[in-house]
């Protein structure tokens, strides 16, 4: 009778382990990542937290992994990310906020609400879009892991980075920005664009059609974008990044000039261009 007190003791108090450790998120997951969501080892054995050295990673992991944004998803340009990442260099400056390396922003309250644009307050945390080329797309960490997905290795259980331009050839690495698709209930049809089996990332996989991206706007405190000094630099426009990806849409043309933000009747939701 013993044994068996103890053996369920150890079931329960690993079960409990188990759930901790269980990937919830704390909304139902956006339309239509809803539908074609796909489960993954990753999503039962890492939590929102991740494996974060201290409180501050810990609470940036938990931004990476929202996918609760909500309301009307705001039209970025490329200048908007630009006047965030400055607005963020002068709170740096001013000592409010630390960024790069292993210290993400312990206050990231700071970050909500931190700019206006066309009238609407955005920030850490905003419900965006935008309309861009793929000059690469890749599955990212996969040798060593990362901090936000429990240092797992492998393509399954690591994110996709997609680097974002306005055009595939005659800009720098530093006029690019990212978007990142997490690998909870990443779909089947999101995982081909950045290569399969031993291909880990593929150089415009999408040629010159452009894509829509909706998803969180998130700051990556982890690194410092060109022209700033720091730890982890990054070759890219500004720390500010779609993460994660909640939707991504295919235009039925090959121009930017010809793929409106809100006309709908031109973009296809990438499941539905690559069923499989």
């Amino acid at each position: 009778m013993r044994s068996l007190q103890i053996l369920f003791c150890f079931l329960v108090l690993a079960a409990s382990l188990l759930a901790e450790d269980a990937f919830v998120p704390a909304c139902s997951l956006p339309s239509p990542l809803d539908e074609i969501k796909k489960h993954h080892p990753v999503d039962a054995q890492c939590g929102p937290e991740g494996t974060g050295d201290n409180a501050a990673q810990k609470a940036q992991n938990v931004v990476k992994s929202n996918f609760c944004a909500t309301g009307t998803p705001l039209v970025l340009t490329r200048d908007v990310f630009k006047t965030l990442q400055q607005k963020t260099k002068a709170l740096r400056a001013a000592g409010e906020i630390e960024y790069g390396g292993e210290n993400p922003p312990a206050d990231r309250s700071k970050l909500r609400d931190l700019i206006t644009a066309q009238g609407v307050t955005i920030g850490d945390g905003s419900l965006v879009r935008y309309v861009a080329l793929v000059s690469e797309a890749r599955h990212s960490n996969v040798g060593d892991g990362e901090s936000v997905n429990c240092d797992k290795k492998g393509s399954a259980s690591n994110d996709i980075h997609l680097d974002l331009v306005r055009a595939l050839t005659g800009e720098t690495a530093c006029q690019k920005l990212s978007a990142e698709m997490s690998p909870h209930f990443r779909p089947v049809s999101w995982n081909r664009v950045a290569g399969t089996g031993s291909t880990k990332k593929r150089t415009s996989p999408f040629g010159p059609t452009p894509v829509r991206i909706t998803g969180q706007l998130f700051f990556d405190g982890s690194h410092v974008p060109c022209g700033e000094v720091g730890q982890r630099p990054m070759k890219r426009l500004s720390n500010w990044e779609i993460h994660p990806v909640y939707a991504i849409d295919v235009c039925a043309f090959d121009s930017l000039t010809q793929c409106p933000e809100n006309d709908d009747s031109v973009w296809t939701p990438l499941h539905e261009e690559d069923p499989q």
